[in-house]
């Protein structure tokens, strides 16, 4: 039984395949299983797949009927037979010690660990860096946190647990574009988190990958969001409010950005209600780092390729921001020493009519 099963869905992912399995592959930890999953590829992906399986014995090619991202994954969650799950998207990197960091956290952390999680930078088509994320070491208990800020970011960057991914019922598939922040706020409602604070992880964006669109990612948070505070037991309803409402308010510039205004102010009257005070002093804060923001690489700079960088150099921390402010307080919360009384209290205003 291998310690790890890499699930790799693949969609229409030709270009991207070979490099994406070949970073599996060379993990230094090498006990895995690698299961790509062809999810009704229309393009070569399927035959891509099949001539990478004969020269890795560690490769299995599932072809399914699409199912979509999350379905996808499931179904080779259900063909794993490791310990671990370690989702891969077919246009993603790891670092090759990406698994030995995670796993080796996880087991030292033991049974009550649910996932382990590290940094990622944001790479282009050719896996140079575009940016390297800000990012946040969360450990411990962290359902209040999971629910402030999606600090894992990525569903290429978390290792599960297998038990903790059964006992969620794996990937909601009635989210699509945030279906991994609904996994990561339900994992962290049954056990432990464990960060490796080091930038293993490659995040593509590119024309057709689905980060790059905003609107439809900003509608996935909200179902996520709503999904989770519907049926996600412990979740304070403070800290679902404030989430909420900073969700809507990044749906309200998207929605506006594609010229849905009726829904834009709808997103923005709802945003508002739910956390009026820490809606505008976030607000004030991004608009003074805007201009200020770190970044890995600017247009002047000679491109860097991920694999050729220290994961431990360029660290961008997560600044002392209102959202960082928050994170201190969701995490007092958890640990028992603030009542919920220190939040604003407000009913909660769910996007119900959805985007």
């Amino acid at each position: 039984m291998p310690i790890v099963s890499v699930i790799i869905p693949c969609y229409n992912g030709e270009r991207t395949l070979r490099e994406t399995v070949a970073s599996a592959g060379a993990q230094t930890l090498t006990d895995i299983e690698i299961i790509i999953v062809n999810d009704g590829s229309t393009d070569t992906s399927g035959q891509i797949a099949e001539s990478l399986q004969q020269h890795d014995r560690r490769i299995a090619v599932h072809t399914i009927t699409n199912r979509k991202l999350p379905g996808a994954r499931n179904y080779g969650i259900e063909q794993a037979s490791g310990r671990y799950i370690a989702p891969l998207d077919a246009d993603d990197l790891w670092h090759p010690t990406y698994l030995e960091k995670l796993v080796k956290e996880l087991d030292r952390v033991g049974e009550n660990s649910a996932f382990a999680y590290s940094f990622l930078r944001r790479i282009d088509e050719n896996s140079n860096i575009i940016e390297t994320k800000p990012s946040i070491a969360i450990n411990g208990t962290a359902l209040q946190r999971s629910i402030v800020h999606n600090f894992v970011g990525t569903g290429s960057g978390i290792v599960i647990r297998r038990s903790a991914a059964v006992a969620v019922g794996g990937y909601d598939e009635r989210v699509r574009g945030s279906e991994d922040y609904l996994m990561q706020i339900k994992l962290a409602a049954v056990g432990e988190v464990v960060c490796v604070p080091e930038y293993l992880i490659g995040y593509r964006q590119s024309a057709t990958s689905m980060s790059i669109s905003r609107f439809a990612m900003a509608r996935g948070s909200l179902e996520a969001l709503d999904i989770a505070v519907s049926e996600v037991e412990g979740i304070n309803p403070s800290v679902a409010r404030w989430a909420m409402a900073r969700t809507q308010m990044h749906g309200m510039i998207q929605a506006a950005k594609s010229y849905r205004f009726g829904l834009a102010f709808g997103l923005a009257f709802k945003g508002l209600y739910n956390d009026f005070v820490g809606l505008i002093a976030d607000g004030f804060e991004r608009g003074r780092r805007r201009y200020g923001r770190p970044h890995a690489v600017t247009s002047s700079e000679t491109p860097r390729h991920f694999n050729d960088i220290d994961p431990t150099a360029d660290v961008v921390e997560l600044s002392k921001t209102f959202r960082r402010k928050r994170l201190e307080r969701a995490s007092r919360l958890e640990a028992g020493s603030l009542s919920t009384s220190s939040f604003h209290r407000t009913p909660l205003q769910l996007p119900r009519a959805g985007l």
